[in-house]
């Protein structure tokens, strides 16, 4: 007789928590964010005098619709004097937005950004040629 009881008292405990668990309301679920990484880079095309790749890279931990490019200028006597941008948007882990373009010498700044589902930033990198 004690075992049945045991054995109901058991299944009674474990039902509870089940249906407790069920009816657990979903806004209580945490989503976690995801994270996006941002690179830039202005590299001399090997082989050439003066003709330079600038770029902009958003890389998500999961995919994710995301856009990404860069505006390049060049600094001249304070000023900045519009040169190239290019930009690129998909669904995916990495997005990539390209140029090539012929540089003088000089200084320049390199625009970069990106939007994402979870998050945005951007940032601004000086290069002397």
């Amino acid at each position: 007789m004690k075992k049945i009881l045991s054995v109901c008292l058991a299944v009674m405990m474990c039902l509870s928590i089940c249906t407790t668990a069920m009816a657990a309301d979903r806004s209580t679920i945490i989503h976690p964010k995801g994270f996006i990484a941002l690179s830039s880079g202005l590299p001399k095309v090997p082989g050439t005098t003066n003709q330079y790749n600038p770029w902009a890279g958003a890389r998500a931990g999961l995919p994710e619709q995301i856009s990404v490019g860069f505006t390049l200028y060049k600094v001249v006597n304070g000023q900045e004097i519009y040169v190239t941008s290019a930009s690129n948007s998909d669904r995916a882990i990495y997005v990539e937005a390209r140029n090539f373009v012929n540089l003088s010498s000089g200084t320049y700044k390199l625009y970069a950004y990106y939007t994402g589902e979870t998050q945005s930033d951007g940032s601004v990198t000086t290069y002397v040629i």
